[in-house]
C-alpha cells in the first residue's frame, strides 16, 4: 500500500534537483510523489499535500522560460484543492 512518507521523499529529492538546476528531474520526482499522494489520498476530498505537489509541478522552469510541467489546469486544480484549507491542516 502507498504511504505518505514515501510522497514527501519523493517531493523532497525533487527540491533537491530544483535547488541544483536540474528541472526535468525534479519534475519528475514531483510527479511521483503526486502519483503516490494521489494514491494514498484519493482525489474525492482535496488534501494539502496535493495541492502543494501540483504546485510544485507547475513551477519548475528552465532557465530556457520553457514550462515544463505547468499548464493552467494544474494551477486552476491546484487552487481549487486548497479551497480554504490552510498547510499543515487536514480536510474534514
Amino acid at each position: 500500500k502507498p504511504h505518505p512518507d514515501v510522497a514527501t521523499t519523493y517531493n523532497n529529492i525533487g527540491s533537491v534537483y530544483d535547488s541544483m538546476g536540474k528541472y526535468p528531474e525534479a519534475l519528475a520526482e514531483y510527479k511521483k510523489a503526486l502519483n503516490v499522494y494521489l494514491a494514498v489520498y484519493g482525489t474525492e476530498k482535496p488534501h494539502p499535500d496535493v495541492a502543494t505537489t501540483k504546485k510544485k509541478n507547475r513551477l519548475i522552469v528552465p532557465k530556457n522560460g520553457e514550462v515544463l510541467g505547468g499548464s493552467r489546469g494544474i494551477q486552476k486544480g491546484t487552487q481549487d484543492e486548497i479551497g480554504g484549507v490552510r498547510h499543515g491542516e487536514t480536510p474534514s
